[in-house]
């Protein structure tokens, strides 16, 4: 699988297609990276299978039924965060003045299910505590995972919005991401990439636990 990164919108987000014989997937669908997006997936002359959501917070899926129009995506998230794909106008700050299409065609993924999209094959991580349906995703065989906005380099997803949970958070991280060998790629929705190791060692939030 050959995975390429898109940093798009006033929040700088990562998204992530990842490719396979002409196949793709891509992971978040945030503000402003339809365009570009769809323009490379164009001029390569690949289809765009699936969209997997890492969480529901509004920057991630603001072009999320732009995708779905153009390409008809299957589209997977965890049921816990469902509700902002029906009313994604629930949480947005007073800042953003956007409108964001409610999305009602979608299908549920749980953790530690293995996932398989045209020979592409993704082990999901079900990581609550910056959202309760938050999510990672193993890219298997690749040594990679996208962690969203579970865990960035050098620090952790914000756990001060409706439905964060500082506790979830670093549970998830300890129990589900910390277990993976140290050079283990991670692909986070903000920021740029780094490793297992390197956050085991460096993540100032994870040294306090003596991880």
């Amino acid at each position: 699988m050959n995975l390429y990164t898109f940093i798009t919108g006033p929040l700088e987000n990562n998204s992530y297609l990842v490719e396979y014989f002409g196949k793709c997937v891509l992971f978040d669908a945030p503000i402003e990276s339809f365009t570009p997006i769809s323009k490379f997936i164009e001029s390569s002359n690949w289809h765009l299978s699936a969209i997997i959501l890492t969480h529901s917070h509004f920057d991630h899926i603001v072009d999320l039924q732009k995708f779905k129009a153009e390409y008809n995506p299957e589209i997977y998230l965890h049921k816990d965060d469902e509700f902002r794909l029906i009313n994604p106008g629930l949480e947005l700050p007073p800042w953003a003045k956007i409108e964001i299409e409610p999305c009602r065609e979608y299908t549920f993924v749980e953790d530690e299910q293995i996932l398989d999209v045209e020979n592409m094959h993704f082990k999901i991580l079900h990581t609550p505590g910056h959202t309760a349906g938050g999510i990672c995703i193993e890219l298997l065989g690749e040594n990679k995972i996208i962690t969203g906005d579970t865990l960035f380099n050098l620090s952790v997803g914000r756990t001060d919005f409706e439905g964060g949970n500082g506790k979830e958070l670093m549970e998830s991280i300890t129990n589900k991401l910390m277990t993976y060998p140290n050079d283990y790629e991670i692909f986070p929705g903000h920021i740029g990439s780094s490793t297992i190791g390197t956050e085991k060692k460096f993540n100032p939030f994870l040294k306090k636990m003596k991880i």
